[in-house]
């Protein structure tokens, strides 16, 4: 298939706006009526800011690509990587208020641990890094930062 670098870089700026302005809606929708304007939401509210500015900004730059249609070979580890991230992360989404923060989080990480690494996998070093880490990002936002982080099942046995 030929394409030029141009046309690959603002399709996927196109796609991207889209998928940031999707995420953003979605947090807005889902943001928790007692946790005000800074809450569990907030910060994936500002990631899908941040990707819709750098969305928008990558045609511009994508100006100066050369016009010229080139033979494009679909890499499709990486296509089916990407896809995978971005079905992981919209699952996360919908199973947050549900399962709560601290499990989504855990099977979140695992998930992209998995498709990062294709092949043989120490599972045991990837469920103790997806552990460490979601116990760490949860003490910070829960305890550090007072954030109030849904917790579904979980809710009767984490007292922070």
């Amino acid at each position: 298939m030929k394409i030029s670098k141009r046309i690959k870089n603002c399709s996927t700026a196109v796609v991207l706006i889209l998928l940031s302005i999707a995420g953003y809606l979605y947090c807005k929708a889902n943001t928790l009526a007692y946790e005000g304007e800074i809450g569990s939401m907030y910060m994936p509210k500002l990631l899908f800011v941040c990707l819709l500015v750098l969305s928008v900004l990558k045609p511009i730059y994508s100006l100066k690509d050369d016009p010229t249609p080139i033979e494009v070979k679909i890499d499709k580890k990486k296509m089916l990587t990407g896809m995978g991230t971005i079905i992981l992360i919209g699952l996360y989404c919908v199973l947050f208020k549900t399962l709560g923060f601290v499990i989504v989080t855990f099977l979140y990480l695992v998930g992209q641990m998995a498709l990062f690494c294709p092949g043989r996998k120490r599972w045991g070093l990837v469920v103790l890094i997806a552990l460490l880490a979601t116990a760490a990002t949860y003490l910070i936002f829960a305890v550090a930062f007072s954030l109030m982080l849904p917790l579904g099942p979980l809710k009767n046995i984490l007292i922070w």
